[in-house]
């Protein structure tokens, strides 16, 4: 059974800027929750089938694998409703595996960015459930709010620049 972590935000960006703020990987550093640096990239961010490899922090996940599995620029069909965007990425650490999606749907000023992750425990043992509903399932929403958090900074700063 799958379990989920979910989070939102609104900044004051248009989906299509806000989306390419998500995905422009040399911001990372900026509001990426636990990110510490690049390991390797293959094919063309974000696009369909592109993957990244990335380390964090210490204590953090070690090493994560993200493969773009869909990429729906606002507007464009598949993204959802008119003017929405989506980046979902198949995600894997020593720990979970899992889908995250990033949806960027228009409001009134600017975005709203929902960033969910649903995931299997990898290494959950006989008291994995419990485990995962105590302790890793609320680590990992409040890793997704403070990523949201950092980013609505991130991009506060780029709708000042603009």
């Amino acid at each position: 059974m799958a379990r989920v972590a979910e989070a939102g935000t609104i900044v004051a960006i248009d989906p299509a800027r806000t989306l390419e703020l998500w995905a422009d990987l040399d911001r990372w550093p900026a509001f990426i929750e636990g990110f510490a640096r690049i390991v390797e990239r293959t094919g063309e961010w974000p696009l369909e089938g592109s993957a990244v490899l990335w380390e964090s922090i210490p204590d953090g996940r070690g090493r994560v694998r993200e493969r773009v599995t869909a990429h729906a620029a606002p507007g464009a069909r598949g993204s959802g409703s008119p003017g929405s965007g989506l980046l979902v990425t198949a995600v894997e650490d020593d720990t979970l595996a899992g889908v995250q999606t990033v949806a960027f749907h228009p409001i009134e000023g600017g975005t709203r960015v929902e960033l969910d992750l649903s995931y299997e425990l990898t290494q959950a043992g006989p008291l994995g459930a419990v485990t995962d509903f105590v302790f890793i399932r609320r680590a990992l929403r409040d890793a997704l709010r403070r990523t949201l958090l950092y980013f609505a900074a991130e991009a506060e700063e780029e709708h000042g620049a603009a």
